[in-house]
């Protein structure tokens, strides 16, 4: 989004501009002067356990694994969620760490050396998952994680961990403390700061309620506000409004 002036020529002329989130939105007006032509609609979700309908199941596994979906890059946080790994496993030394996502400005390598230099174990990583991979990722871990330095205007990944029923400790940056709410879907931290995440981590892990409230929490909030249904219906009532 670039304020110059065929940017503002061009949203001058439309009737409507859709923004990912409210962070967005605002950035818009303001940027753009585009005061009350901006709606903000969250993206929709396309969970096949929510497509199907029935009743929302959001039981986390009692397995201590902790999960990971982003591709690999230093604004993603990795050598933080190593350090935080280090704190929890020394209370939790049968917790797992299973990162997924991409090598982009981050060869696996790197953390694979850190971790080993750090005495980490059950560290393990899966690389590139498709989408219909996914789900069975989250679905096998009872925690997600999002360590992201900055960026996050829209956090694809933080709607999929809720849409999948589990908790998330998530850094303060982009729409994440719009989205995740702070105690009631998980835990929204300092970004940059490991002993936090170590803190809120060891907190679910010691307690499979929490955990289990927590992510039926998402679950409902995901199927109320992430569903195609619902962003379909806000669609149709910008477009004909």
């Amino acid at each position: 989004m670039r304020p110059g002036f065929l940017s503002k020529w061009v949203y001058a002329g439309t009737d409507w501009v859709i923004a990912a989130s409210d962070r967005l939105k605002e950035e818009c007006e303001a940027r753009l002067s585009l005061n009350g032509k901006v709606r903000a609609l969250l993206p929709p979700v396309k969970n096949p356990a929510l497509q199907a309908g029935g009743p929302l199941e959001a039981r986390v596994p009692a397995d201590k694994k902790i999960g990971v979906l982003a591709r690999l890059d230093p604004k993603k946080g990795h050598f933080d969620i190593l350090t935080a790994m280090s704190a929890v496993q020394a209370r939790h030394p049968d917790c797992e760490l299973h990162i997924a996502g991409a090598e982009e400005n981050l060869p696996w390598s790197r953390l694979a050396e850190a971790a080993e230099r750090m005495g980490l174990r059950r560290v393990l990583y899966h690389g590139f998952l498709e989408h219909e991979q996914i789900w069975d990722f989250m679905k096998g871990c009872r925690i997600g994680l999002i360590a992201s330095l900055g960026s996050e205007e829209v956090s694809r990944a933080l709607l999929e961990w809720m849409a999948a029923g589990r908790p998330v400790v998530a850094t303060a940056v982009g729409c994440i403390p719009e989205i995740l709410k702070d105690g009631e879907g998980g835990f929204v931290v300092p970004a940059g700061s490991a002993s936090s995440l170590a803190e809120k981590l060891g907190a679910l892990l010691e307690d499979l309620n929490l955990s289990e409230k927590m992510g039926k929490y998402n679950l409902e909030r995901a199927a109320r506000d992430f569903a195609s249904a619902r962003f379909k219906a806000h669609w149709h009532e910008i477009l004909y409004a």
